[in-house]
């Protein structure tokens, strides 16, 4: 599978065909309201996580403290992994679609074992 480089020209036929909103592509809006619902999972089990850890499961305070710190440190390295994920395999659309459903399923998941 050989790699093809598109001419100034056929970029910018590219570019003009692209559906926009406002002057923006019409993916943005997309790309903007899963960035929101990932942020808002995020900080909402930041603020959650430990006390779920202790309550829930039964960890002590110390286990819970270095779960949180393994979960921070995973929601910032795992991006990486999924960079390499469309650039190589699937693509960034693809990519960001199955790894929203899994981020809805970890919440779901938790959502539904903590009742």
């Amino acid at each position: 599978m050989g790699f093809s480089v598109d001419t100034l020209e056929e970029v910018e036929v590219k570019r003009r065909n692209v559906h926009r909103i406002f002057g923006y592509p019409i993916t943005i809006p997309f790309i903007i309201s899963n960035e929101f619902c990932e942020r808002f999972s995020y900080y909402g089990m930041r603020t959650i996580l430990t006390i779920y850890f202790v309550e829930k499961i039964g960890m002590t305070d110390t286990e819970a403290t270095n779960w949180f710190h393994e979960y921070a440190m995973l929601c910032y390295a795992t991006p990486i992994i999924g960079a390499l994920i469309a650039d190589i395999f699937i693509g960034k659309f693809l990519t960001i679609l199955g790894l929203s459903m899994v981020y809805i399923l970890g919440n779901l998941l938790m959502s539904v074992s903590s009742v």
